[in-house]
């Protein structure tokens, strides 16, 4: 008999994420990603309702993988990382503007290689919601961008890091590593997610829980995006920046359950995130296509400037978000999510 979604099912942001932890980890997000503010609300969400902290606090055996890691900066901040006032996702741009950055789209921003001053920034400070100071449980990310994980390096969340692609899984991990968490929010850019997962279950604690963790994107959200792209010609090409690249695997629940369980994970808690229609009118007012702009603009100011704007942004940004939260409209169902977060663990 195929598998249920488990009985700890959530469709509404209040129902199974504490305000006070996601407004402690947006104040941080609001300041890393400060030229978009629904990214920063997202990825406040996202932290809250992982919660890392409590599977920190809860396991004794702590070595986790970060499977497409990316700049490592919502890891970071998702387990505790306090970064300085003045970092950023963006700062280096007004070295590397001209050089690595296509205005065009191609490569994305956050490809641009890492400049001196980003790399000055030594910050080991971790401390949980609950001012409980830690060392850091990620032994490993992966990402097959080797910029990416350039900045990684520098946050000094990660005792090691590799390039590997989704796409040849066999390269992903080495023969006798075990993890207690697997973390991706990244898997559907997989042309195979079932290989990937069927990998991953191969290199679990099968006594962790959860030992598995995703963030996973939905035909709500994709179509949308597809449908610009499809019916604005050039125009939507240059919306989409070329990130319909990464859409490889995107499906419905269902079908993401029916793979989980295929692969010997079973779906302990998931939640459905994001309504489709606050998704699509939040794509088109969160800056992808201006924010470089913003970014070379703010460049040119002096510093004291640039922390003073900063700072004013990111304290809206974190009054919109509690609005936001209080208000319900992330909250969403099977039909009407356009993410899908899971906590699973191995069988």
């Amino acid at each position: 008999m195929d598998k249920e979604w488990p009985k700890r099912y959530h469709s509404g942001v209040k129902s199974c994420i504490q305000q006070d932890k996601f407004e402690y980890y947006l104040k941080s997000f609001s300041n890393t990603y400060w030229l978009r503010p629904m990214t920063a609300i997202w990825r406040a969400i996202e932290a809250a309702y992982f919660d890392f902290e409590s599977i920190y606090l809860n396991n004794q055996e702590k070595e986790w993988v970060d499977l497409g890691v990316g700049d490592g900066i919502f890891t970071s901040v998702a387990t505790g990382l306090r970064l300085p006032k003045n970092f950023d996702a963006y700062w280096w741009l007004k070295e590397n503007w001209e050089t690595n950055l296509d205005l065009e789209g191609r490569p994305d921003l956050f490809d641009s290689v890492p400049t001196k001053k980003f790399s000055s920034i030594k910050n080991k400070n971790f401390k949980l919601n609950s001012k409980v100071k830690i060392k850091t449980p990620w032994a490993l990310g992966i990402d097959h961008k080797s910029n990416l994980l350039l900045k990684a390096k520098v946050l000094g969340t990660f005792k090691s890091l590799r390039e590997a692609t989704f796409n040849d899984p066999d390269r992903l991990f080495d023969k006798n590593e075990i993890f207690d968490l697997c973390f991706s929010n990244s898997l559907y850019w997989s042309k195979n997610p079932s290989s990937v997962l069927n990998k991953i279950r191969l290199h679990v604690n099968e006594s962790s829980n959860p030992s598995l963790l995703l963030s996973l994107q939905l035909p709500n959200f994709a179509k949308y995006r597809q449908g610009v792209i499809n019916d604005f010609g050039q125009m939507g090409d240059f919306f989409d920046r070329g990130r319909k690249e990464h859409y490889q695997s995107v499906y419905e629940a269902e079908k993401w359950l029916k793979i989980l369980n295929e692969s010997g994970f079973e779906v302990i808690e998931n939640y459905f995130m994001a309504n489709k229609n606050l998704v699509h009118s939040i794509e088109w007012m969160d800056n992808r296509e201006l924010y470089p702009y913003f970014a070379k603009m703010r460049s040119k100011l002096k510093y004291r400037d640039q922390m003073k704007i900063k700072l004013e942004i990111s304290d809206y940004i974190q009054k919109l978000g509690t609005e936001c939260f209080k208000s319900g409209v992330f909250d969403a169902d099977m039909e009407t999510s356009s993410y899908l977060l899971i906590k699973a663990r191995a069988i």
